[in-house]
């Protein structure tokens, strides 16, 4: 079966679509759906490293992606998560705190590293509208270069 994508814009300004496309999206997870969320930039304007740097380098990817991931409701084992990948290195989570953004109490991290990013485990029972600040603040503080107030938010389900 094809992976099928629906990409829609937004700013940190208007998050009420996004929020309700992602009730709707939860609303019959199967553990086939995710959503990236991304810097609305023209990637030819950004120096995104070569491809032997991005094979070797030991940070992820230039241009910062959060990726949520709702609860699977046929598998109560496979609880909804929050990641995002980016190329700051160790210690993304405590440059977040510094800059303000820091993830709601009841999210459990479970990963910061250099390459792989941030993963939180944040239960079923989140407020949408806190992943998307949560990733309005995460995606500014941890890219290296400028952009505007949009970002691009691709449902995608397999």
């Amino acid at each position: 079966m094809a992976t099928r994508h629906r990409t829609f814009s937004f700013s940190s300004a208007d998050i009420g679509g996004i929020v309700d496309e992602m009730g709707g999206f939860a609303a019959d997870a199967d553990g086939r759906r995710w959503l990236n969320i991304v810097p609305d930039a023209d990637e030819r304007e950004i120096h995104t490293g070569s491809v032997l740097w991005r094979v070797f380098s030991s940070r992820g990817p230039v241009i910062p992606q959060l990726t949520w991931v709702p609860a699977n409701r046929d598998r109560p084992d496979e609880p909804a998560q929050v990641g995002v990948s980016h190329a700051t290195g160790r210690g993304a989570v405590e440059r977040l705190a510094q800059a303000g953004v820091v993830a709601p109490a009841s999210w459990r991290l479970i990963q910061d590293h250099q390459k792989r990013g941030i993963i939180y485990v944040i239960g079923d029972e989140v407020e949408l509208d806190r992943i998307i600040t949560y990733a309005v603040g995460a995606l500014r503080a941890l890219s290296p270069f400028q952009f505007e107030d949009a970002f691009l938010a691709t449902f995608s389900q397999r």
